[in-house]
């Protein structure tokens, strides 16, 4: 058991280091397409791969925003460009480091988190012992907490569905793109891009803590909230419609007079074989209908003989044109 375990923590380390050299190289300016060809190759690996590569990444990017803030006169460029790398690995391994202290004592990570994936194109349901559930969607990594306290749950990339049993004693909280989620009794999505933020909610109500730690906002069923650059926006949806905003679920996906460009932009986060509409003529253009989240060429047939446009099936994307 013990040899087991010291190879799992080998591995781990290897990975670990792995990931490391992978965010050093993506800062350098001789990084190219075939570079990020090989990343993503890595990343597809597997889910292991793609969260140490996040967890550093993401570690990296908040060190280098609080550098930011302080005075220019701390460090020279020059001096960064001479001392570059070990500079990197330097601080790579020290924010992994405060990462993971800071938020065992603030509660946020404990040991025995489990790690939830799906691939492109994938859904999965989780049950938890709660009697909750967690639905993810396509290209999504999730991690659930193991604490007595809290019940807390990290979307660390793609989109998931909620259906929280309410528990006062214990809250129920889900951190994604840095903000919190907080149930107070509820069904609700919610889906990150990046740093951006959507946040939809069926039934019952949330909590929503902007970064700042300021801004509480208590969302209703129908409201649906965007977080995008430090604004935070707010529109309210006939229930109806929000439900065909989650025809995911079903496996489907849904528009109402979409341009183009949003369609293909939606199809693409679940094939692998991408869309592509060019000219602005043609991603401008809009369409109604439900598709399967996995059928491209009923999208491609519809833009060639509803909309009289090009498709030209290449060898990993069809083209949309004029």
């Amino acid at each position: 058991m013990s040899d087991q375990r010291s190879s799992s923590v080998a591995d781990a380390g290897a990975i670990t280091d792995r990931a490391a050299s992978w965010v050093e190289r993506r800062m350098h300016a001789s990084w190219s397409d075939a570079d990020e060809a090989e990343l993503q190759n890595w990343l597809a690996e597997t889910p292991a791969h793609r969260i140490a590569f996040w967890r550093l990444e993401g570690a990296w990017n908040e060190t280098s925003r609080l550098a930011a803030l302080r005075p220019p006169s701390y460090r020279p460029q020059a001096q960064i460009a001479m001392r570059k790398r070990p500079y990197i690995s330097r601080v790579l391994a020290a924010a992994a480091v405060v990462t993971a202290v800071g938020v065992t004592a603030s509660g946020y990570f404990k040991s025995g988190d489990m790690v939830y994936s799906t691939e492109l194109g994938e859904r999965k349901t989780l049950t938890l012992a709660d009697g909750s559930s967690i639905e993810l969607n396509t290209n999504t990594v999730l991690r659930i907490g193991n604490g007595s306290e809290t019940r807390k749950v990290w979307l660390d990339k793609g989109e998931a569905f909620f259906h929280v049993k309410h528990d006062a004693a214990h809250t129920f909280e889900v951190i994604a793109a840095n903000q919190r989620i907080t149930d107070l009794g509820t069904e609700f999505n919610v889906r990150t891009e990046g740093n951006r933020l959507k946040i939809a909610v069926v039934q019952g109500r949330v909590r929503f803590d902007g970064k700042d730690g300021r801004a509480h906002t208590e969302l209703l069923p129908g409201d649906v909230v965007v977080a995008d650059a430090g604004r935070v926006s707010l529109t309210r949806l006939a229930m109806p419609e929000l439900s065909e905003r989650l025809s995911w679920r079903s496996g489907k996906l849904t528009f109402h007079h979409t341009p183009l460009s949003q369609v293909a932009d939606e199809f693409n986060r679940y094939n692998s074989r991408k869309v592509i509409v060019t000219g602005a003529r043609a991603r401008a253009l809009t369409i109604n209908g439900t598709f399967a989240t996995n059928d491209v060429y009923a999208f491609a047939r519809i833009a060639q003989s509803i909309l009289g446009l090009k498709v030209e099936d290449q060898e990993r994307t069809i083209v949309i044109s004029h």
